[in-house]
C-alpha cells in the first residue's frame, strides 16, 4: 500500500520577548539630562531567570504513540500495522523514536508477519539504548524460533543476531545454534547470518563451537546457505578458503543467484585456482561453462 507522506513540523514554541522601548524618557526631577532606563527583556513565560528551559518533545513521537496505543486498544490488525509502519517511517526519516520502545515491545505478540518484521526492525535499531528492556522480548523471540512457520522462525533468528549486545548472548546463542540445524533452508540462512553478527561479541571458546557448526553447513544442500556459511567463516578467519568441491557446487547453482553473489563465487574460484589439480580445474571449468 502507498505510504502517506509525512510532513515534519518544527516544534519551536512561539515565545515572545518584549524588547526595550524605542524612546527614552528623562528622569523626572533632579538635575542633569540622564538618559532613560531601557525596559529589561523578559524571560520566556513559565521559565525563571537562571533556569534552563526543558526541551520540547517532538510531535512525531506523541503522534505515533497515540496512534499505536489507539490501534492496539481497537485490536484491528490493519490499524496496528499502519501505526507500526508510521513509527518506522519516522525512524527512517531520522526522528529518534526510541521513547516508543516499551510500546513496541507491548505490540510484539502478534501473528501478523508484517508487524513482526517491522517491530523486530525497530527493536534491533534501538536495542543498545534499551538493553534492560530488550530482555523482555526474549520470551517472544524464543517462541517465534519454535513457530511452525519457517518464515516466522527465520525472522526471529535474524533479529536475534542483530541486537549486538553481549548481555543477550546467553539467550541468543542457544537459539541460533538450534536454528543452524533447522529443516528449512530459509531458517538456516538467517541462522548463519546471525552467527556472523555474533562472532565479534563472543569469547574464543564459544565462537569456536559456533564456527564448527557453521563449517558443517558448507556442505549444505542449499546454495544460499553455503554462501552465507562461507561469508561467516571468512568473517571469523580472513584466511579461510573454500575447497574445490564447495566452489563447484556453487558454480552449478549460479544461474539462480543474483549478480553480486555470482561475483563473490567467481572471486572464491580465483582464490583457489592455484591450489587445485588439473582434474579439479577441469571440473570447475565445466561447471562454469
Amino acid at each position: 500500500p502507498s505510504m502517506t507522506t509525512v510532513i515534519r513540523q518544527n516544534n519551536f514554541g512561539s515565545q515572545s520577548f518584549s524588547g526595550g522601548q524605542s524612546s527614552s524618557s528623562s528622569s523626572s526631577g533632579g538635575s542633569g539630562g540622564s538618559s532613560g532606563n531601557m525596559t529589561p527583556v523578559s524571560s520566556p513565560q513559565g521559565v525563571r531567570r537562571g533556569e534552563q528551559q526543558e526541551p520540547t518533545r517532538k510531535p512525531e513521537v506523541a503522534e505515533a504513540r497515540a496512534g499505536l496505543q489507539k490501534a492496539m486498544q481497537g485490536r484491528n490488525a490493519q490499524q496496528v500495522t499502519d501505526a507500526v509502519r508510521r513509527v518506522i517511517v519516522y525512524m527512517t526519516m531520522g526522528v529518534d523514536m526510541s521513547p516508543l520502545y516499551s510500546d513496541m515491545i507491548m505490540a510484539i505478540n502478534t501473528r501478523d508477519i508484517t508487524q513482526k518484521k517491522l517491530i523486530y526492525m525497530f527493536l534491533c535499531e534501538y536495542g543498545r539504548k534499551h538493553a534492560d528492556m530488550t530482555v523482555l522480548a526474549m520470551n517472544t523471540l524464543a517462541k517465534d524460533c519454535a513457530d511452525p512457520s519457517p518464515l516466522v522462525r527465520g525472522v526471529a533468528v535474524r533479529a536475534l543476531g542483530s541486537f549486538g549486545l553481549r548481555s543477550l548472548l546467553e539467550y541468543t546463542v542457544p537459539l541460533i545454534s538450534t536454528a543452524l540445524d533447522d529443516v528449512h533452508p530459509y531458517v538456516r540462512r538467517n541462522a548463519v547470518f546471525a552467527v556472523a553478527k555474533l562472532l565479534p561479541l563472543m569469547d574464543v571458546d564459544s565462537s569456536a563451537r559456533l564456527v564448527g557448526a557453521v563449517e558443517r553447513l558448507v556442505g549444505d544442500s542449499d546454495a544460499q546457505v553455503v554462501l552465507n556459511a562461507l561469508a561467516a567463516l571468512r568473517e571469523s578467519n580472513a584466511a579461510y578458503r573454500p575447497g574445490p568441491a564447495v566452489v563447484a557446487k556453487l558454480l552449478a547453482a549460479m544461474r539462480d543467484m543474483d549478480e553480486f553473489v555470482q561475483c563473490q563465487v567467481l572471486e572464491w574460484l580465483a582464490e583457489i585456482a592455484d591450489g587445485v589439480s588439473e582434474q579439479e580445474a577441469l571440473g570447475l571449468l565445466n561447471a562454469l561453462d
